[in-house]
């Protein structure tokens, strides 16, 4: 009963737009799962990090701490949600939410090198610095091919 008791006093701390955006949260992670079902990570990935107008500007300090709390109110939403989500669906969801409101997130994806078992991580950076969690022991990819892109064999 205490603990359902903290979590209705940790709702109630909570702004109205940070409420609603874990509602939302709680649609929008089942349904990232669904299209990376449908339509794989590529595609999925690019509907994340759709085309920004010309005119985006960097992301000045207020919005830079909106962006941070938009990545912690997401985590939150992945790990104590109806629909638990891993880093990879979290990322995609966030990228597109920062999108939306003009801000030029990025989806990175990384591997911790010479390490086993293997390890990998997906996070969202906004202007090179990474949302909501501690990256540093992750090298990202320098670039993620697209479906319609090559990789090298150079």
């Amino acid at each position: 009963m205490n603990n359902l008791r903290r979590k209705l006093q940790q709702w109630r701390a909570l702004q109205s737009w940070e409420r609603r955006l874990l509602i939302k949260l709680s649609f929008l992670l089942p349904m990232t799962w669904l299209a990376l079902s449908i339509f794989g990570f590529n595609r999925a990935r690019r509907m994340a990090e759709f085309e920004l107008p010309d005119n985006t500007s960097v992301p000045n300090e207020p919005a830079m701490e909106r962006a941070q709390r938009i990545a912690q109110l997401a985590a939150i939403a992945s790990s104590h949600g109806i629909y638990k989500a891993n880093c990879l669906k979290q990322s995609l969801v966030l990228c597109w939410l920062l999108r939306r409101q003009g801000m030029p997130a990025q989806i990175k994806i990384g591997v911790i090198p010479n390490v086993q078992p293997f390890q990998a991580h997906a996070w969202v950076e906004l202007v090179n610095i990474p949302l909501g969690q501690q990256v540093n022991e992750y090298r990202p990819f320098d670039h993620l091919p697209l479906d319609h892109e090559k990789p090298s064999m150079s």
